[in-house]
């Protein structure tokens, strides 16, 4: 309400909601093929990669941009395991 703090939230984060909307349908694709092992996976996969990379960036003192950059690294890992298992699959 007539504030603009989190636009540059936003405009770090804008490209990679892309990968975050497309992430999601390679995940239903992999839940059509019966590969719920893989989704399960990438679950704890993404909890430990968001977790860690947090851990990491808060030592560069860059405030609540660290976990900005957590959820950057988060999405794109998972984009590129959900690519590589697709892939894999259809192989």
């Amino acid at each position: 309400y007539k504030s603009s703090l989190g636009y540059n939230y936003l405009k770090v984060l804008f490209p990679f909601f892309i990968l975050q909307y497309l992430q999601s349908i390679y995940t239903f694709t992999l839940n059509g093929m019966g590969k719920i092992n893989d989704i399960f996976y990438l679950s704890i996969l993404s909890s430990f990669v968001r977790i860690a990379s947090i851990i990491v960036f808060s030592f560069f003192k860059i405030g609540i941009y660290s976990y900005i950059f957590s959820i950057i690294l988060n999405i794109i890992i998972s984009f590129i395991y959900l690519i590589n298992r697709v892939c894999h699959y259809l192989k």
